[in-house]
């Protein structure tokens, strides 16, 4: 090792130049209190910089790392040890690294400052809990601005440029401390990702056991590998993710895709995506879900303006996987006009709303399809509602849960017109001003077996109206809006 120290306090690195080794370059082994100046550490067979046991209360200025054995900088904190925390690292400089760029594999309150990583075989920036070396979780971590070039050139290694995955289980420190072994309440804001290695997943992975990531502002561009394999910009199976603001362009495969681990919930806004999917134009899609996520409580994705660039893209939100309960895709625009959304199927006290507001839909025969049903209790209602202005067309199916036999289905068309409906008034029809909203029953009955009920209501404060359905007996249940103009 060029530089060790263990066990001190109060300690202070300045101007260091480690050229070669056949260990680490500097390794602080239970360092309290601590201040790195100026150091540049060459061609070593392991970290350049590597922080361990405890290690904690320190600032790093201009550290610069070409040519590491393994990671730029590490802070690493093995099972038996004390969790090392509360570490800033200011404006380092990684070149050709063997492994990682920056790296916190068990630490708290880790934070990289306008690094500038450039060439690494793995992750360019990576936050973990490992089982091979049985490391400890991480928490309260992040990256503020600085730049990541050229990450993962190591083919088959499957990471991100920013990566981020936990594991299962949880350590305890020797003062007693216990600690899960995921990766929470990590924090990217404004990092720029640039170019990619040939083993690249996508730009920020934030896989399994990973818990909590608020990322703002990143500016992603040139992810592109071959016209074989298309890297994401987010690869997503973690929980409570966030995603806001930021500009994308030139990615080879598609924005987002998740896996079935992805939980609690996902939120993308008021972004910028030009030229996805530029090596895969096949893929179609801009988002996609891959897998049933049941334990997914919200996907929301809204103020997205994706930009195609002559990418071949058909339908930007591949949701399908999604129950109608789960998402939220409203007030996107691709090439400049609104996207096609899906109605969202949402229980706000005992009333399961279907709000169509967000827009024009082109939801097709397919609609809301049957594996998106849900059960509707004996004291629950649901409701459509849209602006008195559109053409509805759909169809409500429902099957009582005591008696199969006993059935609801009826395909409805609703419109406006200027003279008395005929039928009942606040079921058939209602007042708009001066003009009447108007349902028709296309097919089929609706109480049938005196499975539900219908009501039609406007609110003049909202522009809204609502159709209310009322089962009798706890129901299974399918709303499919066919179209909505």
């Amino acid at each position: 090792i060029g530089v060790l120290a263990r066990d001190a306090t109060d300690l202070l690195l300045e101007n260091i130049i480690i050229d070669s080794g056949a260990n680490a370059g500097i390794a602080l082994d239970n360092v309290q209190r601590f201040e790195s100046r100026g150091t540049l550490v060459m061609d070593t067979k392991a970290d350049a910089f590597h922080c361990t046991n405890g290690t904690r209360d320190g600032s790093v200025y201009g550290h610069t790392a070409i040519r590491p054995g393994d990671d730029g900088f590490a802070v690493v904190t093995y099972g038996g040890s004390e969790l090392c925390e509360n570490i800033r690292v200011y404006g380092a400089r990684i070149r050709q690294g063997n492994q990682r760029g920056m790296t916190v594999v068990g630490g708290r309150d880790v934070w990289f400052m306008q690094p500038d990583i450039d060439e690494t075989e793995c992750a360019g920036i990576y936050f973990s809990s490992e089982s091979s070396y049985g490391t400890f979780g991480v928490r309260n971590c992040g990256v503020i601005g600085g730049t990541i070039k050229n990450a993962v050139s190591r083919a088959g290694i499957s990471q991100g440029a920013i990566h981020c995955n936990g594991r299962a289980g949880s350590l305890t420190t020797p003062s007693g401390e216990v600690l899960t072994n995921t990766v929470e309440d990590i924090v990217l804001m404004a990092p720029k990702i640039r170019g990619c290695g040939g083993g690249i997943r996508a730009g920020v992975t934030f896989d399994d056991y990973a818990i909590g990531l608020d990322a703002m502002n990143i500016d992603m561009k040139d992810l592109r590998v071959s016209s074989s394999y298309h890297p994401r910009a987010f690869a997503l199976g973690g929980k409570n993710i966030q995603i806001r603001g930021g500009r994308f362009a030139n990615i080879g495969g598609q924005f987002i895709t998740t896996v079935g681990s992805l939980a609690g919930y996902l939120r993308v806004r008021d972004l910028t995506i030009e030229g996805v999917c530029a090596d895969a134009p096949d893929a179609k899609n801009v988002f996609l879900f891959n897998d049933a996520a049941p334990n997914l409580d919200i996907a929301e994705v809204e103020g997205v303006h994706m930009w195609k660039r002559g990418a071949a893209i058909t339908a930007p939100f591949n949701y399908t996987k999604l129950t109608a309960a789960q998402r939220r895709i409203r007030n996107n625009l691709l090439d400049g006009v609104k996207a096609a959304e899906p109605p969202t199927l949402v229980l706000s006290g005992k009333t399961y709303q279907m709000d169509l507001e967000g827009g024009a839909y082109a939801e097709g025969a397919a609609g809301i399809s049957g594996s998106e049903s849900t059960v509707i209790a004996a004291d629950e209602t649901l409701a459509v509602i849209f602006k008195p202005s559109r053409v509805l067309r759909c169809t409500w199916l429902a099957t009582r849960q005591s008696d199969y036999s006993k059935r609801a289905d009826i395909t409805i068309s609703g419109d406006v017109t200027y003279s008395l409906p005929a039928g009942t008034a606040g079921v058939d029809y209602v007042a708009v001003g001066s003009s009447y909203y108007r349902l028709t029953d296309v097919s089929g009955t609706l109480n049938a077996a005196n499975v539900a009920a219908r009501s039609i209501s406007y609110d003049a404060d909202t522009n809204r109206v609502t159709i209310t359905f009322t089962p009798v007996g706890a129901l299974n249940a399918r709303m499919q809006v066919i179209g909505v103009g």
